[in-house]
């Protein structure tokens, strides 16, 4: 008895790491490439793309998590079959995404660099009529009052 719990518990440890990592951006499936792959659906006996039936096998695992260790060992015994297939075809990247990731964010740093001394000179000019049109405004508020003390 307890070797089937720890056989359930390795299967459903095995499933909740890989959504977890793919959560976490840790991992993720080319789905150009797994788009070309049919496989045959176990529990509809029809083929299915591989994306499909591996997001359609972590949403039914996700729903049956709450539910009995049985119900949620078939989930998870279903989930890793389309895991498992996805990793034999190799459309799980491990680790690439982080790298494009942070190629993507430093140039949009770069950008954002870019901008921000673009909008510091344009603050800079603003600023700069801003003092000239309030000093102006002053000179005339005082010609104004002179004006109207005279009378």
């Amino acid at each position: 008895m307890s070797s089937k719990r720890d056989s359930q518990n390795a299967t459903i440890g095995q499933v909740e790491d890989f959504i977890r990592q793919l959560h976490a951006l840790i991992i993720q499936i080319d789905n150009e490439k797994a788009m070309k792959i049919q496989v045959l659906a176990r529990d509809v006996n029809r083929m299915k793309n591989l994306p499909t039936g591996l997001a359609d096998s972590i949403l039914q695992y996700e729903n049956k998590r709450n539910e009995s260790m049985e119900s949620k060992f078939e989930a998870a015994k279903e989930c890793l079959y389309w895991i498992e297939y996805a990793r034999t075809c190799g459309v799980i990247k491990e680790g690439l995404f982080l790298d494009d990731c942070r190629a993507a964010l430093m140039r949009e740093l770069g950008e954002c660099r870019e901008e921000n001394t673009k909008l510091k000179r344009e603050l800079a000019i603003v600023s700069g009529e801003y003092q000239k049109l309030r000093s102006e405004a002053d000179q005339i508020s005082r010609r104004k009052a002179k004006l109207a003390g005279g009378k």
